[in-house]
């Protein structure tokens, strides 16, 4: 994430999901440990109207390069 926001791409942790928001805590009946390793473990990346062609280029273009170490031009 520190490398993509040190590139000027804005990011944050994953999604909310309802069973870790106050309303929904004590209750533990259903067994929802893949969606919770779901959300621990994505990314949210800019996406807005109008975005820009070279805007999504630069942003795919970088999750390249750091995801998988590639010389990208």
């Amino acid at each position: 994430m520190q490398k993509l926001i040190d590139l000027g791409i804005s990011t944050r942790r994953g999604i909310m999901i309802s069973q870790r928001e106050s309303a929904f805590r004590n209750h533990h009946s259903l067994n929802l440990s893949k969606t919770e390793d779901l959300a621990d473990n994505s990314l949210v990346i800019p996406l807005f109207v109008p975005m820009e062609e070279n805007e999504i280029e630069y942003i795919v273009v970088n999750l390249k390069k750091i995801t998988f170490k590639l010389k990208i031009k």
